[in-house]
């Protein structure tokens, strides 16, 4: 885990657009992919070759990447993945991975058919305690990038408020980490 020995993790990293959360994302993953951790790569929005291309930047040497490279496995992507269908995948290959990216959280929330009339809301709030109990009971990791609300200029909301579908994915998360950038332009990490 990230800080919690013998335990699952659920981390979310959100943050407006343009603030490298999927950078931080991937950076989380070398060290575990180095030491012969499976990941499981859903690259949703971007081409998994966006993310080799962070792993090259952000690994020591070419030893350190290739590594890397044999322990990350992209998921085939799917514009229709419903949130049972990502759930099931996600069970599905924490028989062989330990670690699992989904980037961004948001785009199987788009993609997903309203079932049943539930709202969006309910069906994230489903989703996510699905994919805590999963953690739970494999004591593996679910990393997830998280997109922040569009609310412009005039977005007076502030930390998880900010989260789409905040409740339902920082209720279950072991960590929220927020990615912004301060007046001076440097990135925050929060």
């Amino acid at each position: 885990g990230y800080g919690r020995r013998s335990a699952y993790e659920i981390i979310t990293i959100f943050g407006d657009t343009g603030m490298n959360k999927s950078t931080f994302a991937s950076s989380l993953i070398i060290d575990p992919a180095s030491k012969g951790t499976t990941v499981a790569y859903f690259a949703l929005e971007d081409d998994p070759k966006d993310v080799v291309s962070r792993l090259m930047k952000q690994c020591d040497d070419e030893e350190q990447l290739n590594k890397v490279l044999d322990n990350v496995l992209f998921m085939p992507e799917n514009d229709g993945y419903t949130l049972d269908m990502m759930a099931e995948a996600i069970e599905d290959i924490f028989s062989i991975a330990d670690i699992v990216v989904i980037d961004p959280l948001q785009f199987i929330f788009e993609a997903s058919v309203a079932e049943k009339g539930e709202t969006e809301f309910n069906r994230q709030r489903l989703f996510m305690r699905r994919m805590n109990n999963v953690m739970k009971h494999t004591n593996k990791t679910l990393i997830i990038v998280s997109h922040t609300g569009k609310g412009g200029g005039n977005d007076k909301r502030t930390g998880v408020d900010r989260i789409i579908g905040s409740s339902a994915v920082a209720q279950v998360s072991t960590k929220v980490i927020e990615i912004n950038r301060k007046d001076d332009g440097l990135h925050g990490i929060r």
